[in-house]
């Protein structure tokens, strides 16, 4: 059957539009800008934007690790695996600190006397962010040593810095000594505790025949600025007996004090230990002068 026109003809012109307004617009919500609504094509081509974007942002890590290890001056002997691991662990804010304080970093050390060939190794350097401490490397670097009388708190820093170190190579003991100690029983442990309290740490025994002489010592700043928190105790204080009978459990000399009334120790903490006061000051010096041997 022939169609039939639905709409109007295409010889005859449309009405024209009526003098109304346009109908207001409903009471709902405008539409929601949804990442769903997004055609397919679109959503691709934004997702390969931020691809790219994070592509660039690792390619400008590695840049700068590129341009910061050669400048390490032991970049040719250390593992530059290991120093690039440590390097993207570190924030963006921690990877440009570890970059502008390198060079006063390397400088303090020098002023230290750190040799270029006993540098840290650069992944060290980055995983334990060690230009953090570049205030306390700075101050050791910038205080001259200075003489501390005996028992004070410079003189009792070394001293206690110098118990914390191994023992030294102690001569043999007499034969008679040898059986005494072979025998066992009390006086083996008396005649054995006192030969290595005379001869395992021979640098605080000379410390302590210099006192007895009224002589002080010249120290480092730094062990001067570890011992800063020290306290003087009464040697009739329950502390200085704490700190006595930590002495015999180590096996450590006790300083010889002639008629002195105070010694400096550790500052105990409320409802701490003489030990824990000593593991403080250990972690302290270790901070200070502990580049040296972890070089």
């Amino acid at each position: 059957p022939p169609c039939r026109y639905t709409g109007t003809p295409a010889d005859i012109s449309a009405p024209p539009a009526g003098p109304e307004s346009a109908p207001p617009a409903g009471p709902g919500s405008a539409p929601i800008n949804d990442s769903c609504l997004t055609p397919p094509a679109e959503r691709s081509e934004r997702e390969r934007a931020s691809d790219d974007e994070k592509v660039e942002s690792r390619q400008s890590i590695e840049r700068g690790f590129k341009r910061w290890f050669p400048t390490w001056p032991t970049n040719l002997d250390d593992s530059e695996a290991e120093a690039r691991k440590a390097w993207y662990r570190l924030t963006p804010d921690e990877r440009r600190e570890a970059i502008e304080l390198t060079p006063a970093y390397l400088r303090a050390r020098e002023q230290l006397g750190r040799s270029k060939t006993r540098t840290v190794a650069a992944g060290k350097y980055l995983h334990e962010k060690r230009w953090q401490r570049l205030g306390a490397v700075a101050a050791a670097a910038t205080n001259p040593p200075t003489v501390h009388k005996p028992f004070s708190k410079g003189w009792q820093a070394l001293a206690i810095s110098r118990l914390l170190e191994p023992d030294a190579p102690m001569p043999a003991m007499t034969p008679f000594l040898q059986q005494t100690v072979k025998a066992g029983g009390p006086m083996a442990d008396r005649v054995r505790r006192e030969h290595r309290q005379r001869w395992a740490w021979p640098k605080v025994s000379e410390m302590y025949a210099a006192a007895e002489q009224f002589r002080g010592q010249v120290i480092d700043g730094a062990i001067v600025a570890a011992g800063e928190g020290f306290k003087s105790y009464h040697i009739d204080s329950a502390e200085v007996q704490a700190f006595r009978r930590l002495y015999e459990r180590m096996d450590w000399p006790w300083p010889r004090m002639g008629d002195a009334k105070w010694i400096c120790f550790p500052a105990i903490e409320a409802g701490g230990s003489v030990e824990a006061a000593i593991e403080t000051f250990k972690a302290t010096i270790s901070e200070g002068q502990g580049d040296h041997d972890a070089a």
